[in-house]
């Protein structure tokens, strides 16, 4: 919620001098009006985020949404909210892809986050997937690279339909053995699988 002078000073005195011309802007814990319930402490204002976006365009610098997905996604289980599309309710960090209502928590979000950014480029995260022992689900009889791949494609088709670029991390797309820092993928015959399945225009960021 104090963010704003933060961004502002960063914006004007580093990334607008130095000619930056693009930022990834984490929105995770925004007041996104279609889940109040998950609104907390961290929760910002939708009309700074607003100012942010507005002085980043003035220093010709894209900001880039970024909602973590399929990685991260604890901050859509805060104060309990949300329980029934966790992949593990009792380890409320991930979301069930195979859970219809998923989608209908997460595409009005998106929706909002279109709406206040009028992005070019939609950052989706889908890193460590597989941390604290929250993914997959125990009953689910899908592998995790089916079910991350089936989470990709159908996030980029609702994108693309609205004419925005999907931008993702890359760590689920590598194995230890390709990368030393961030090859998060239990084989490399997964990562591979992962990257054959990624549609062809989405652009993959490292961290």
């Amino acid at each position: 919620p104090e963010s704003v002078p933060v961004h502002r000073a960063m914006i004007e005195r580093i990334l607008g001098p130095l000619k930056m011309n693009a930022m990834v802007y984490e929105a995770d814990f925004t007041q996104w009006e279609s889940q109040p319930g998950i609104w907390e402490k961290r929760s910002t204002p939708k009309a700074d985020v607003r100012k942010t976006v507005e002085i980043a365009r003035r220093h010709f610098i894209e900001p880039i949404p970024l909602l973590q997905t399929l990685g991260h996604g604890n901050w859509l289980f805060v104060n309990g909210q949300n329980r029934d599309i966790a992949a593990r309710p009792d380890n409320a960090y991930h979301y069930d892809p195979q859970k219809p209502r998923t989608y209908e928590v997460l595409f009005p979000i998106f929706q909002e986050a279109l709406d206040l950014f009028k992005p070019k480029y939609f950052h989706i995260g889908h890193d460590e997937v597989t941390t604290w022992n929250a993914f997959p689900s125990r009953d689910t009889k899908k592998t995790v690279t089916e079910l991350f791949n089936a989470d990709v494609q159908r996030l980029h088709a609702w994108l693309k339909e609205r004419g925005v670029r999907t931008m993702i991390w890359g760590d689920e797309l590598l194995h230890a053995s390709e990368t030393p820092s961030s090859g998060n993928a239990f084989t490399p015959e997964d990562a591979a699988a992962r990257r054959a399945a990624l549609p062809k225009d989405v652009i993959v960021t490292d961290w």
